[in-house]
């Protein structure tokens, strides 16, 4: 059986399944091309805190999972920066939904890291066995 160009282009930039993100919401899967740029992203991320990647990995990860880790990764970075004081990472994590204010510092960050790690472990699991 062969595959036609256009079928595998759609194949690979269309959401095929759903998964649950840390805060318990439900998300697709982001486009092939999408993923590529959250690990781009990601990785200047490291060396240098790029503000407008940040912005739009959290714009991403509201709407669709990497099923890689990249949303997850963001926000742990987000709530452990909020609760380092950064005020810009606070505003992250209340789009992200891991926190209800942008108020900086400690507000249970571990135990909302905690949840954030189970949570999409259990989906990622549940969707690796499926496959």
């Amino acid at each position: 059986m062969t595959w036609s160009p256009a079928l595998l282009l759609l194949l690979s930039v269309a959401p095929v399944v759903a998964v649950r993100n840390g805060n318990g919401t439900q998300h697709g899967m982001m486009r092939t091309v999408d993923v590529y740029h959250m690990m781009v992203c990601w990785g200047k991320q490291q060396f240098n805190s790029n503000e407008e990647c940040l912005d739009w990995m959290v714009k991403q990860c509201k709407v669709a999972s990497t099923a890689q880790g990249y949303c997850q990764k963001l926000s742990e970075l987000v709530v452990k920066d909020c609760d380092a004081g950064k005020a810009p990472a606070c505003a992250r994590a209340v789009q992200l939904g891991l926190r209800h204010s942008q108020k900086a510092g400690k507000q249970g960050g571990h135990q909302v890291s905690k949840q954030v790690s189970k949570q999409v472990g259990k989906q990622v699991s549940k969707q690796v066995s499926k496959q």
